[in-house]
């Protein structure tokens, strides 16, 4: 149905989802319905072509790196699989900007607030609430921490040698190894925002690992959501 589409702009879906989506896919005579018709409504049919590519299973799965169909860009972000409309020309294009180096960045965040991303074409915002009861459904690339342990600020960057962070109570871990782990591909990983607090000690991985200090721990206590959205839209 409807809230498969997920964003302004960005037809997304829950990777889980192509457990029943992939019987579909390898039956043509079966349609569907509204899933089908709100993607073709918005994207043409080359976006439901896009979907019906075997690419998009594996995809879901984290085992292949995002690609470029007819007219659009097959990718994975966080837990969703997100199809992105471009230009005539934009696969050629793409693959010139694909295989630059993407440059060191690193910007404040406001809580609340929001910042752009422009090299990695993300926006990372911040929003505060007085307790987890006051929470909004969660949906898209987010992550809810205490409002407390981030008072002193928090910046967005890529990733640095040597960044660490403690996703489990078992001990440390090097970033590189989490996105090695989570099998996101080697030409994409200094894209990966990551959340850094006042200390430098890192937050989040964002879509990948949150580190085990800034779980919240008491329903009561005020909470900030970190969500990463496209820029130009949201997941």
């Amino acid at each position: 149905d409807s809230n498969h589409i997920r964003g302004v702009g960005h037809p997304g879906v829950y990777p889980g989802q192509f457990c029943w989506l992939s019987v579909y896919l390898k039956n043509p005579y079966v349609r569907l319905g509204r899933f089908e018709y709100m993607l073709i409504k918005h994207y043409g049919a080359n976006a439901w072509q896009n979907v019906r590519d075997g690419r998009v299973l594996a995809l879901a799965d984290a085992d292949a790196s995002a690609f470029d169909g007819p007219g659009h860009r097959v990718q994975r972000l966080g837990r969703y699989v997100v199809l992105r409309s471009s230009p005539a020309g934009a696969d050629r294009r793409r693959s010139a900007v694909a295989a630059r180096t993407i440059p060191a960045f690193g910007y404040a965040l406001p809580v609340p607030g929001e910042v752009s991303l422009p090299e990695v074409g993300y926006v990372m915002s911040a929003e505060v609430f007085a307790s987890t009861a006051d929470l909004p459904s969660m949906s898209g690339v987010a992550v809810v921490v205490p409002r407390d342990l981030v008072a002193g600020g928090l910046s967005v960057r890529n990733r640095r040698p040597g960044d660490r962070l403690r996703p489990s109570p078992a001990g440390h871990r090097k970033v590189q190894d989490v996105l090695v782990d989570r099998k996101v591909p080697r030409a994409e990983r200094d894209a990966v925002p990551i959340v850094a607090a006042a200390d430098g000690r890192i937050v989040w991985v964002a879509g990948h690992a949150l580190d085990a200090g800034f779980r919240v721990t008491d329903p009561a206590q005020a909470v900030v959501i970190l969500r990463l959205k496209l820029w130009g839209g949201s997941v």
